[in-house]
């Protein structure tokens, strides 16, 4: 039994030693490491846009819970491609967009404080204009990732409230709409942001290249 493998360990053996052979990337041999803490990640949040996002769920919380009293005790949970409800629940199962959206602060949040800790290191060549450019690089990726989040909080929001109240008596026909508005919201919350932002970080990322001679820069502290 012990046989078959001693090729495998063979070519395990020899496909190590042929990597520790191989020359490593290119990188500047100095780079200046400030002692001081790097940015706070306030400084790459924009207050409207994350006050944008609460509101957007606290609108959605307000408003599911005063209709929630008032509804059927099933409302459509799930439809087909022709719009046609393949799904009855109980109201309380909508409370999951709240989850959703909770999920989606949450997970914004994480990537500013990421970002925030991202290495805060210089190369010796314009090391203030380098510095601009990572701040800028930051705050575009932070800015887009508000965009993103907070289009995609509002189609899920509508879609709650529409669902809510298309299950309320005489009001079936805001059903269909709620849906279509949702998700044609989500698709621009994800299209747009990727339209407005990325060409700029295309071309940021591109300056601190040509700065530092590599993007390959750790991003832990």
């Amino acid at each position: 039994t012990v046989l078959p493998l001693l090729p495998i360990g063979w070519m395990l053996a020899e496909t190590v030693s042929l990597a520790r052979t191989l020359p490593g990337p290119s990188a500047p041999a100095r780079w200046l490491v400030p002692l001081d803490e790097p940015p706070p990640a306030l400084s790459y949040v924009s207050l409207p846009l994350m006050a944008a996002n609460v509101a957007v769920v606290l609108l959605g919380i307000g408003s599911f819970a005063a209709l929630r009293s008032r509804l059927p005790d099933r409302v459509p949970m799930q439809f087909d491609g022709r719009g046609a409800v393949s799904r009855w629940g109980s109201p309380d199962e909508l409370w999951l967009m709240l989850g959703i959206e909770l999920f989606d602060l949450a997970l914004l949040a994480m990537i500013v404080w990421s970002i925030a800790r991202e290495r805060w290191a210089l190369p010796p060549n314009e090391p203030e204009r380098y510095a601009a450019l990572q701040r800028e690089r930051r705050r575009l990726v932070v800015r887009m990732v508000e965009t993103l989040m907070l289009g995609l909080n509002l189609s899920m929001t509508v879609i709650w409230i529409g669902l809510a109240i298309g299950s309320l008596p005489g009001y079936s026909q805001f059903l269909p709409w709620a849906v279509v508005i949702g998700v044609v919201l989500s698709g621009i919350g994800i299209v747009l942001p990727l339209i407005v932002f990325v060409s700029p970080l295309t071309r940021v990322q591109s300056e601190l290249t040509k700065l530092a001679g590599t993007d390959a820069l750790g991003t832990r502290a």
